[in-house]
């Protein structure tokens, strides 16, 4: 499933961009977007926050992009549209959607086999069996829908092991997967959650936003 017919079926939008060909020149800033583009040292994070505004330029927003106290991307002239912004060596990515939802993109490396029980179960591991990827994709994907719903949630704090969890593989096709998913915190909160799951090239993209 590619990023047109996602946009079609779950009303998302997701768009991307290299890092490695970004002009200043070429990219509006808003005036306070200027000024906070002046703050960072780091090269990289510049690029970053550079290639973030390119995609909300392409997406035609009329609004600059500002954080709350927990470093969360909003729009501040839109509230009622949500934003995500994920990074990955030399892409930037940003969903948005006009409900709450998180995003994630990733590299597959094959480091994510010394990590992987740092963060996923047994469960999540052996879903393994119907995800339709080879071992490290699907780890990664693990990790990547976490790191979704860890943006959707907004809880400071979660255990990405205990708290966050893969429940079910509802769908998997070569390039998709739709997951059901849960956070469950030890204050006893629960949400349910759907993930959407796409590889595209050498990236994996993870959308996560609370189930209907």
């Amino acid at each position: 499933m590619k990023f047109e017919t996602f946009y079609a079926e779950f009303n998302i939008q997701v768009v991307s961009t290299s890092l490695e060909s970004l002009e200043l020149a070429d990219i509006f800033l808003f005036p306070e977007e200027e000024i906070q583009l002046e703050r960072f040292q780091n090269d990289k994070r510049k690029k970053e926050f550079l290639g973030a505004r390119k995609l909300r330029n392409q997406l035609l927003i009329n609004s600059s992009i500002g954080y709350d106290q927990n470093g969360k991307p909003y729009l501040t002239r839109m509230g009622q549209t949500s934003i995500s912004i994920s990074h990955t060596k030399d892409l930037v990515t940003i969903g948005i959607a006009p409900f709450a939802i998180g995003i994630d993109v990733e590299t597959v490396q094959d480091r994510i086999r010394k990590v992987i029980d740092k963060f996923a179960t047994k469960h999540e591991k052996n879903l393994y069996d119907f995800a339709y990827f080879n071992q490290n994709e699907w780890y990664t994907f693990i990790w990547c829908a976490k790191e979704a719903i860890y943006k959707l949630g907004q809880i400071k704090g979660l255990s990405f092991k205990d708290e966050i969890l893969i429940e079910q593989i509802v769908l998997a096709e070569n390039d998709f997967l739709q997951l059901n998913a849960a956070i469950k915190t030890k204050k006893n909160q629960e949400r349910t959650i759907a993930v959407y799951c796409i590889k595209q090239e050498n990236y994996l993209f993870a959308v996560a936003k609370i189930k209907d």
